[in-house]
């Protein structure tokens, strides 16, 4: 083919492109499963529930505080998306996402 090896020809002319075409729907995998999943420092939904529920419990403003809960769920996910795609546009070009 190109004087290229199998696996450089898979390294360089196919994977590319491959990963330009799945890299969005990777980063949504990977939002997905950080929701659904422990996240640093084992902070993960069900923590966050416990932890709304025991303040709850305690103050008795359940809307306010599953509404700070729900909120600082958001952000975590966004900076993570924010990330992926930033890594995506370093590694893989300007064009991804």
């Amino acid at each position: 083919m190109l004087g290229l090896t199998r696996s450089q020809t898979f390294l360089r002319v196919v994977l590319p492109p491959s990963l330009k075409r799945i890299y969005p729907a990777l980063v949504s995998q990977c939002i997905i499963v950080m929701l659904g999943s422990s996240v640093v420092s084992q902070v993960s939904c069900e923590d966050l529930t416990f932890a709304a529920s025991l303040i709850q419990s305690r103050t008795f403003l359940s809307f306010e505080v599953y509404l700070v809960t729900t909120l600082l769920y958001l952000v975590l996910s966004l900076i993570m998306r924010q990330l992926l795609l930033a890594a995506g546009r370093k590694w893989l070009g300007s064009d991804v996402g």
